[in-house]
């Protein structure tokens, strides 16, 4: 899978939980579909390039039924 789609309102919303954590860089890994769970991107950010802990951050299911 190269691509994804999800809302933006769950976009912003990580994007604002994520400024609100002072995370200067995130990775975005997109996840196929399985049986019972749809695609998806899981998440985990830094404070920065010498942070030795990363943060796992709630995933963002794939829109149902929407093809741009």
């Amino acid at each position: 899978m190269d691509q994804i789609t999800v809302k933006v309102s769950d976009l912003c919303h990580l994007a604002e939980q994520l400024k609100q954590d002072d995370m200067q860089y995130v990775r975005l890994m997109l996840l196929e579909a399985e049986d019972d769970m749809p695609a998806s991107i899981a998440i985990t950010a830094i404070e920065s390039a010498s942070s030795e802990y990363p943060v796992d951050y709630d995933g963002i299911d794939a829109a149902e039924s929407v093809e741009i």
